[in-house]
């Protein structure tokens, strides 16, 4: 008798444990049929991770048509003893009306239950969702608390696999987008000083955000000088952005004199680290820029709203495979929201 065989006479005989062990597997293996019949007999037992597991299948609709009604059910059931994670996805049900009406106080009471039910793993995600909610409710004081809470050293993030900051001097790009996404909302001096002293400290990602919001003048007062100061320092540590936009500074003049040989130089070294948009710049046959001002600002917040370049995605760098990895689950992550 195989170990699944096992599990599964263990399951028939009653074992709640075997029951749930059984719906994992048979999860894996793309049989959720077999696999709700299990959870619903480890969750009828009072399995607060089946009922929580049932709660999100029905309410993604994960291999079964989508029922708001049981998965708000097995949601509450699971949070009535405390599962972090049913806490959370509840949640955020109650923080965008899914499966039940808008209420943003529900949603915080859940959350703030979630934070001290949670696992570590899972903390990063309950934070991301608060400071979704408070940036709905309109507290920034609150949402600028909990981005600091983001800087904690060595906190792991379940959404891109990083350390908040670890050792290695890579920033987890969850806690760089609130910080840089709170610094042009709301202009905050000590969110600011946050990203200047991280940049300062030579993190690349938080010089190339940094030298963004010099370029674009959100959050900060347009300055094309200070903007290829933190470009350089960036692409001196082979990040892609940095690279690309160094080039575009140069091809355009901006921050620096004119020159089109510099430019392909960095929009060369940015092609080999993944960029597509250097890769095009190199295809465009050599001319004078004649782009206007607000050409030029149009085509940058187009390049900032493309997300294949937000991770520094080398493909000569060690870190190539992790990044392929940390985008998807990161895409997979905002798509559930």
């Amino acid at each position: 008798m195989d170990d699944k065989d096992f599990v599964k006479q263990l399951a028939e005989q009653g074992h709640c444990e075997a029951r749930k062990i059984l719906a994992r597997i048979l999860l894996e293996n793309k049989n959720t049929s077999d696999a709700l019949i299990w959870l619903e007999k480890a969750a009828e037992s009072g399995d607060a991770w089946s009922q929580f597991k049932l709660g999100y299948i029905y309410l993604y609709g994960e291999g079964v048509d989508k029922d708001y009604d049981k998965a708000i059910m097995w949601l509450e059931k699971a949070c009535k003893q405390g599962n972090g994670e049913a806490l959370a996805l509840l949640g955020k049900c109650y923080m965008i009306g899914s499966g039940c009406d808008k209420n943003y106080n529900k949603a915080l009471e859940l959350l703030n239950r979630a934070e001290i039910n949670t696992t570590e793993d899972n903390l990063c995600r309950v934070m991301q969702y608060k400071a979704l909610l408070f940036d709905r409710m309109g507290e920034i004081e609150s949402y600028r608390n909990l981005i600091k809470l983001f800087a904690r050293e060595g906190q792991g993030c379940v959404t891109c696999s990083y350390s908040t900051y670890d050792s290695n001097r890579r920033l987890c790009p969850c806690f760089l987008s609130y910080l840089t996404s709170y610094c042009k909302k709301y202009k905050d001096s000590d969110a600011i000083a946050q990203l200047l002293s991280l940049a300062e400290s030579g993190v690349a990602e938080a010089q190339c955000e940094l030298a963004d919001m010099y370029y674009t003048g959100e959050g900060l007062e347009k300055n094309y000088k200070h903007a290829v100061k933190w470009y350089f320092l960036a692409a001196e540590q082979e990040n892609p952005s940095a690279q690309y936009h160094l080039g575009l500074c140069h091809k355009e003049g901006n921050g620096v004199e004119l020159d089109i040989d510099e430019a392909e130089k960095w929009f060369s070294k940015a092609s080999k680290n993944g960029s597509i948009l250097a890769y095009i710049e190199l295809l465009k046959p050599k001319k004078e820029n004649t782009e206007s001002e607000n050409d030029k600002i149009d085509y940058y917040d187009d390049w900032h709203n493309d997300d294949i370049e937000y991770y520094p995605s080398a493909y000569d760098s060690p870190y190539y495979n992790d990044a392929l990895d940390m985008d998807q689950q990161s895409e997979d992550f905002w798509e559930s929201l």
